[in-house]
Formats: structure tokens, C-alpha cells, sequence
């Protein structure tokens, strides 16, 4: 990703206010109060033709005017007004803007979405980069910098943090994440609502607090993603600077156009698609607000979750059946503690006995904060155990300090579960223990579903391994010989292709007449399947044109004319080109591998159970291309049906190596010839037992 410098645009020595009002009940005052009111330390130019004088400084009637080229200008105007305010902002070489105004492509009328697209043209023309339109702007805690109209820093300044909140909305990332964080005791490093993101865009921005000293999670509300490509960057990015990024992706769409006709199209709903490419780049996607604060909590602590295995003391026995209850729906565990955490314990405990885990260390530890302290270091230092978790309710002081202190100096991840309250100092309260480091769930459910969040990530940040090409150099070939095909090329049209790009299809003749189907038999050798061939048909079973396992030349030319009979039957219209007489696949598992387009993410490959049942099942996996082989094995092992590829109840595992290698053909194959391509079904891919290898038996390609 080229290196855009944001620094000026967060951090600007001067910032002019076109528009600046000292009515609070217009937004150019609300903003003008807000930016003086945060502190910020530079030159402010507000620009107002009607006015001379504005909170005790000179007011100018335009751009042209200023005594300095500011740094970032804030444009409050009507929309038809901005297109001039652009053109000035470009004669003075004003590097950033923001635009608030509305009336732009976020109505979806086509005057807005013509005066957008002008409004960039004229940036572009210009030199200048902007945020919006239609935003609510940008909060620097760090540098004491306020661009924006919100109330929510109404008050005292709060204090710079390490979580950085983006989104599209202004209410939604400034109220509901970034103030319930503070209210929470996070700190907040920036904060950015950019609205249409005509010009520079959510990730440009993200990619600034990558970037960032000061900036440890963050946290992106995301209603659009317009690349896929720059996602991955970013992603790539900020794995390698140990930062992680939480996503909450707004918004669902309808399967693309071609999911009538193709089945890897209906079953990639770009929802689907959303959240199987964001586990693909190491992005934490949750569901809501307060999952983001939570993972916000978690993970600037710096601690890596490697593992699921839990450990948990109280006082409290319900919460810990409790706990014990909401840890394994997360596929989170309890393990045993050791022998040597038992005796340690039972020096620690008086009348202990022999503690499960989660552990109730009973009343012995009320007023004893020693005790509590001493059974939490005790089982972090189990080799089994990979998270603390105290769950507190109501406690004095000592006790809570005791357990902060104790999970803080043990070396692993933690997260506290705190109830109730301090019993004898009402000043001590999880905002507090937040604000010095310690995740503080106050439910146990949040704080379960928050660790399992951990640990994926901890799994999905690896660094991917580098493949080498799987094509072996045929791109060019292969696609002069698509452009040669039709819209929809036919099942052997399309098998011609894959098998020149080194897929394993199985050796099968286009034969014109049934009775060329027996010729064809005693040169191939069987069994064999026979099939319908017709551009115009893209699921030959439903109308009966496949018969399959046939074993003689003459079986074969009955099954040829049973074809045709019966598609005449149900389709008398239809063309029929002749009839595809091909080898019969060892048996083994049906698998559907296949290839669409995602609006945001581009080319995808989908993988998942096959055959007939593919789009009821829909037991699929989707990655944005390219794909690792790590990428590979980890779709397959998301599938709810992967025993029956690992060895289900004894059966023979099946060669799951060589269906990772026809996925990471067709990810080649897909991302080389990705604008000659709409979509591509292999269904059923059948993978017979290890060792065997895989079979494409049926494919549908669909050009643009």
C-alpha cells in the first residue's frame, strides 16, 4: 500500500472553518465550539463573509483571504457552494479537507451522486485529499485536535488512550462505541466518522493509526468495503505491527447475479462471504457495540490467547456453574488441575478438598485477599492453563486489589468477572480496573464470548506461508482460449479448459449420437457415465440427462437414448449437442469447489459438501483469492462436514492433500483469468481415499 501521509490531515499546525457560524444551534457553531473548546492549539481561520469578528477572532469571507495556508479545512456550506470552496482550497494549496455537508450520493439520487462524483474530480484536479461528505468528522485525543459537531466531548478533555475508533456513522462509532468505551475506562488515541468516503476512506485512515505510536486495537464499524485488495494490505499491515483489528460489518446484500444459474453464486451471499474473508485476513468481526468494547479490553493488554484452557476461581459457587456452563458453548474448557497445582492449593486453603475446576475457594478467602492471590498464582502456573479468570461479586477492597494484582504479575492472558461492587470504597469500580489494564466483564456470558474471540485471533494472525504457481506459467494460453468461448461454454468446453490449466478431470469423448456412445465406450473402457450435453441446460440431473456407472458399449448407447427420451420429455425445446461419454471417478466424498465474484472482496473460491444437496446443505467455506494452503486446510476443517473427510467412524480418511492442490489450482486459475470469468461450479469434485487423489466430475463455467 503506497504510503499516504495523514499526519497534517489528524494533526493540522492550522485549520480554517468555512462556514463558521456562533449559532449552536447550526452545525458550523457547533463545530467551530467544539474545536476551541477541545483545546486545540493552532491557528483557527473561521471563514464567514457575514461576519468580521468570531469569538474573538477575525472572521475571513473566503478562502482566498486567509493570511496562511491552513493545513485542513473544515467545509460547512450547502452542497451546490462546495465545488467552489474546492477550487480555492486547490489555488492555496490546502493539502486536507473535511467535508460535513450533506446532499451527495448517500441519498441515492443521481444529482447527488453527479455532484459527488464532481466534487472528487475537482480534489483530484486540485491536490486536495478530503474526508466525506456527509460526516460528523475526526477527534484526535492525542494531539488535541476536535473536528467535529458531536456532543459527546462535551466537558473536560478526556484523557489520550490506545484505542482507535473509525466508522462510516457518526452517532453510531461516536456514541455507542467510542463514549461507552470511555464510560468503560478505555482511552481513546482517535476517533473518525467519514461519512460517503468519496475520496480517502475508512482504511486510509486505519491504515494511519497502523501506523500510529499511540494506538494498540482498532476498533472499524464498517458499512461498505469498496476494496478487498486494500483490506488485505491493511490487514497484512497491521498483523505484522501486532495490532489487531475488530470489525463490526454492517449491512447484508442479495447474492450476486449469477446465483440463479450457479450454485457457488447462491451460496456466496456476500454476507457469507464478509465473514469468512475478514477470518482469512486475521480481522476480529463481532456482532455489536459492546463486543467491540469488550475485544477493545482484551486485547491492548498485549497478551497473545494461544489457547482455549480456562481457569477460574470464586467465592461464588453459582457463578462458577454458571461459568462452567457459558465457557464450553464458546469451546472454551476447564482442565484439570495438576497434581502439584492440588498440593499447592491445599496449602493455601484451610479444609480444602481435592478443587475441580472452575475452583470455589468457599468463604475461606473472605477477608483473607493472601488466599485469593496465592490460589490465582497457583493455577497460572499450570502448564495446562492458558487464561485466568477471577470471578468476583461483592468485596472489600483488599480482595479486589489482591486479584488485580495476582493476574496482572502471572504471566498469562486474563479477564476478570466483576459483578457487583467494592464494599467499602465506592471509588474503586471496573472503570478504574479498566483504566490500569484488566479486562472487567461485568457478565460472564460477554467475558467467555470475548476470550473465544481472543484465541481465534491469536490463530488467524500466523504469518501465511508463500506458494509458488500451481499453472506453471499457461496464463496466457488459458485465457486466449476462454476469450475463444461462449457466454456459457458447455460442460466439455469447459472441462477442454480446466484440463489444459492441469485440473484432474477424468478422460471422457463429446460423441453426437447414442450409437456413437458405444464407440466411444470401447475406447475409454468403463464404467463410464453418460451425460447430456446442451448450452442451455446447467443442471443436467433435475432433467434426468446423466446416467451413471455404465459398463458395456451397448449400455452405454441405451443410456444415450434414455437421455434424450426423457429430456424431450421435459424440455422438448431443448438444443442437445451430443452426449459426453467420461470415465467414472473412484467414489469418495462430493465436494463442490467453485469460483464468483464479490462486489467488495473480488474474486472468491468457495469449497463445501457437493453434489445435488450443495445449496440445502450449504455447508461451505469462502476465501478471497489468492488462498494459502494454510488458507485451504483451514476452509475444509471449518466444515461441519469435515470428518467425513478425516475418517468418519472408521471409514478411510479421504486425500485431502489433493483437494487442497485442485484448491489452489483453481485459486490460480481464478485470480489469472479473473475479468474472463462470472463464475465456475466443479460439482462434484469427488475425493476418493487417501492417497487416490480427486476427480472433477461435473463443471459449469459462466463467462461475464
Amino acid at each position: 500500500m503506497d504510503r499516504l501521509d495523514l499526519r497534517r490531515f489528524f494533526a493540522p499546525k492550522s485549520v480554517a472553518l468555512v462556514g463558521a457560524s456562533s449559532d449552536l444551534g447550526k452545525f458550523g457553531g457547533r463545530c467551530f465550539r467544539q474545536l476551541r473548546d477541545f483545546g486545540y492549539g493552532g491557528n483557527i481561520y473561521p471563514v464567514n463573509p457575514r461576519l468580521n469578528e468570531l469569538d474573538g477572532l477575525a472572521c475571513y469571507p473566503d478562502i482566498r483571504s486567509l493570511p496562511e495556508t491552513p493545513d485542513h479545512v473544515c467545509i460547512i456550506v450547502p452542497s451546490a457552494a462546495i465545488p467552489e470552496t474546492i477550487r480555492q482550497c486547490g489555488e492555496r494549496g490546502v493539502p486536507f479537507a473535511t467535508i460535513f455537508s450533506s446532499g451527495f450520493a448517500e441519498g441515492g439520487g443521481e444529482d447527488g451522486k453527479k455532484l459527488q462524483a464532481e466534487i472528487v474530480h475537482l480534489a483530484r484536479q486540485n491536490g486536495l485529499r478530503f474526508m466525506g461528505p456527509n460526516c460528523n468528522g475526526l477527534i484526535n485525543y492525542v494531539d488535541g485536535v476536535a473536528l467535529t459537531s458531536t456532543a459527546t466531548i462535551n466537558g473536560p478533555r478526556a484523557p489520550a488512550g490506545d484505542v482507535a475508533v473509525l466508522g462510516h456513522s457518526g452517532g453510531l462509532a461516536q456514541v455507542n462505541v467510542m463514549w461507552r468505551a470511555q464510560q468503560a475506562g478505555l482511552g481513546i488515541s482517535y476517533q473518525v466518522s467519514c461519512g460517503n468516503d468519496a475520496d480517502l476512506d475508512i482504511m486510509d485512515y486505519a491504515e494511519f493509526m497502523v501506523d500510529d505510536a499511540h494506538t494498540r486495537v482498532i476498533l472499524m464499524l464498517a458499512e461498505s468495503i469498496r476494496s478487498g485488495a486494500k483490506l488485505r494490505r491493511l490487514a497484512e499491515k497491521a498483523r505484522k505491527a501486532g495490532k489487531p483489528i475488530v470489525m463490526m460489518k454492517l449491512g447484508r446484500s442479495d447474492a450476486g447475479r449469477q446465483a440463479a444459474i450457479s450454485h457457488t453464486g447462491a451460496l456466496a451471499g456476500s454476507d457469507a462471504v464478509a465473514d469468512d474473508v475478514l477470518r482469512q485476513l486475521g480481522i476480529i468481526r463481532v456482532n455489536d457495540c459492546h463486543e467491540m468494547v469488550d475485544m477493545a479490553m482484551v486485547l491492548r493488554t498485549g497478551h497473545r490467547f494461544s489457547g482455549g484452557g480456562l481457569a477460574a476461581v470464586s467465592i461464588s459457587g453459582g457463578n462458577l456453574v454458571h461459568l462452567a456452563d457459558q465457557g464450553p458453548a464458546q469451546g472454551l474448557s476447564f482442565p484439570a488441575f495438576s497434581e502439584q497445582t492440588q498440593s499447592r492449593l491445599s496449602s493455601l486453603i484451610p479444609n480444602y478438598v481435592k478443587a475441580a475446576n472452575p475452583a470455589d475457594v468457599t468463604s475461606a478467602a473472605i477477608g483473607a485477599p493472601e488466599i485469593f492471590s496465592g490460589v490465582m498464582q497457583a493455577i497460572a502456573a499450570d502448564p495446562s492453563i492458558d487464561v485466568v479468570v477471577p470471578v468476583l461479586t461483592l468485596h472489600s477492597r483488599q480482595i479486589i486489589e489482591a486479584a488485580a494484582e495476582a493476574i496482572t504479575g502471572c504471566g498469562k492472558p486474563f479477564a476478570m468477572v466483576w459483578s457487583g461492587g467494592c464494599t467499602d470504597d465506592p471509588n474503586l469500580t471496573p472503570a478504574e480496573l479498566v483504566r490500569r489494564g484488566i479486562p472487567v466483564f461485568r457478565d460472564i456470558a460477554p467475558a467467555m464470548q470475548a476470550i473465544r474471540h481472543a484465541v481465534d485471533y491469536a490463530g488467524l494472525a500466523a504469518e501465511p506461508s508463500h506458494n509458488g504457481s500451481v499453472l506453471g506459467g499457461k496464463s496466457h494460453h488459458l485465457r486466449a482460449a476462454l476469450a475463444e468461448l461462449p457466454a456459457r461454454p458447455t460442460e466439455v468446453q469447459a472441462k477442454l479448459l480446466l484440463t489444459e490449466a492441469g485440473l484432474p478431470v477424468p478422460k471422457g469423448e463429446l460423441v453426437a449420437t447414442a450409437e456413437c456412445a458405444s464407440v466411444a465406450f470401447d475406447r475409454i473402457g468403463g464404467p463410464v457415465a453418460v451425460k447430456m450435453v446442451s448450452p442451455d441446460a446447467s443442471h443436467k440431473t433435475e432433467l434426468g440427462g446423466v446416467r451413471l456407472g455404465i459398463t458395456s458399449g451397448h449400455a452405454a448407447a441405451e443410456a444415450a437414448r434414455a437421455i434424450e427420451a426423457q429430456v424431450r420429455e421435459k424440455a422438448p425445446d431443448l438444443h442437445i449437442e451430443g452426449f459426453l461419454v467420461e470415465r467414472m471417478a473412484a467414489p469418495g466424498v462430493e465436494m463442490i469447489v467453485g469460483l464468483s465474484h464479490d462486489a467488495a472482496f473480488g474474486p472468491i473460491i468457495t469449497v463445501g459438501l457437493g453434489g445435488v444437496q450443495a445449496e440445502m446443505l450449504k455447508d461451505v467455506a469462502h476465501r478471497m483469492l489468492p488462498i494459502t494452503e494454510g488458507d485451504a486446510y483451514s476452509m475444509l476443517r471449518q466444515l461441519r462436514g469435515w470428518p467425513l473427510l478425516d475418517g468418519f467412524r472408521g471409514a478411510p480418511a479421504a486425500d485431502v492433500e489433493a483437494l487442497v492442490r485442485l484448491m489452489m489450482q483453481v485459486s490460480e486459475f481464478g485470480l489469472e483469468l479473473a475479468e474472463d470469468i462470472g463464475a465456475l461450479d466443479l460439482n462434484p469434485v469427488l475425493v476418493a481415499s487417501k492417497g487416490q487423489g480427486v476427480a472433477v466430475c461435473d463443471a459449469l463455467l459462466i463467462r461475464p
